[in-house]
């Protein structure tokens, strides 16, 4: 399908605090950009920090414009309001998140033109990753409970909030939002051109991401000690030294240690070539809310397993052929058996489902749905 857009479009992503390392937050935004580019859209960034931090974090392969939000308050304001001040009706202020100083005050801003019924000239929208669910709320419970009146007034105040998975916008609130749609967020890793191999496969089960307690690392740990003295865990990513002590420590006493490998953190690039050495891939989370590593295993033809807690297992579910597990160490030991012992009989499955993921998750098909959703 080709989209044709107007010469002026334009989408204006704005964050909070940028960092260097690339997380979720990050690869949703590239993923926009990526599609939105290639469909002739031309795209800005705003964040809190240098130029510097922000060009780290999102690498600027595709000519895009990057406005840093730093300083003292007074200087970050005046930053956002000529930000606000300049769109013009075909540009798209996208908020990702909700726990920043630049979505309270680009949202009150919009506010107040509603309110007073002025012109306007921008459509906003939100991608809140995760920041409205019920989870985030139990986080600094108090100072957001406080907020919370705040947010409902900005929330109602934009032209519509794009979840990532159904299960993210059945858990968010307040529920306040004009319109809402569900997106799976774009993966910058579906266009990869390497072949997945179909082989021998010398990684058995594969956790990349972040080591937090988020991730409920400790029950895969308990998993693979329900399992024979064969299976093996590879561990790619990093955390706190405190926090990769405690793993390392728990391995040791379930006596699982010298099964289990920790490469520590890799590149975006490096982690992807884990996935092509994986033969099943667990997320055991507490809470995700899309979980792009989910769509990097089923692209790379990994058998994957998800806990029910994950917010897009319904949705993953509906697309690939994947095993969604209550988060017990009994039950996934079961399903990882399974699925070894079954590996080599699945090939055909693995390949529909990447050719599935591909197509719903590729950045051209977010972006056209996410430019359809703000032209409602």
């Amino acid at each position: 399908m080709t989209a044709h857009y107007t010469e002026d479009q334009e989408y204006i992503f704005v964050l909070g605090n940028v960092h260097d390392k690339i997380g979720g937050p990050t690869r949703t935004v590239l993923g926009y950009i990526q599609g939105l580019t290639s469909n002739g859209i031309r795209c800005r960034l705003a964040g809190v920090g240098t130029t510097q931090q922000i060009e780290q974090a999102f690498p600027n392969d595709y000519g895009i414009e990057v406005t840093p939000i730093k300083g003292s308050l007074r200087s970050k304001f005046f930053v956002l309001r000529d930000l606000f001040s300049n769109n013009q009706p075909a540009k798209t202020v996208v908020l990702v998140g909700v726990w920043h100083f630049p979505f309270m005050v680009l949202g009150l801003m919009q506010y107040v033109a509603t309110f007073l019924r002025t012109s306007r000239p921008r459509r906003m929208l939100l991608v809140p990753t995760m920041s409205l669910t019920t989870y985030d709320w139990a986080k600094h419970r108090a100072l957001k409970a406080i907020l919370r009146p705040l947010v409902a007034v900005i929330v109602k105040s934009l032209d519509g909030v794009v979840f990532a998975s159904s299960g993210e916008r059945n858990l968010s609130g307040p529920s306040a939002w004009r319109k809402a749609t569900v997106i799976l967020h774009p993966s910058i890793s579906v266009n990869a051109t390497e072949a997945p191999c179909q082989g021998d496969r010398d990684i058995q089960v594969l956790f990349a991401g972040r080591l937090d307690p988020q991730k409920d690392i400790p029950l895969l740990l308990r998993t693979i000690a329900c399992l024979d003295d064969s299976a093996t865990l590879d561990v790619v990513g990093d955390g706190s030294p405190e926090y990769v002590l405690t793993l390392k420590t728990l391995a040791a006493d379930l006596g699982i240690a010298d099964q289990v490998t920790w490469h520590g953190w890799k590149s975006h690039t490096e982690m992807l070539a884990y996935f092509h050495r994986a033969r099943i891939v667990a997320v055991t989370s507490i809470i995700e809310n899309f979980c792009h590593v989910a769509v990097e295993a089923l692209v790379a033809e990994c058998d994957l397993i998800l806990v029910d807690r994950v917010m897009s297992a319904v949705d993953f579910s509906q697309l690939a052929d994947i095993s969604v597990t209550k988060p017990s160490e009994v039950d996934l030991a079961k399903e990882i058996s399974n699925r070894l012992a079954a590996w080599d009989s699945r090939a055909s499955s693995r390949t529909a489902s990447a050719a599935r993921i591909k197509d719903q998750c590729r950045p051209t098909v977010a972006a056209l749905a996410i430019e359809r959703f703000g032209s409602e």
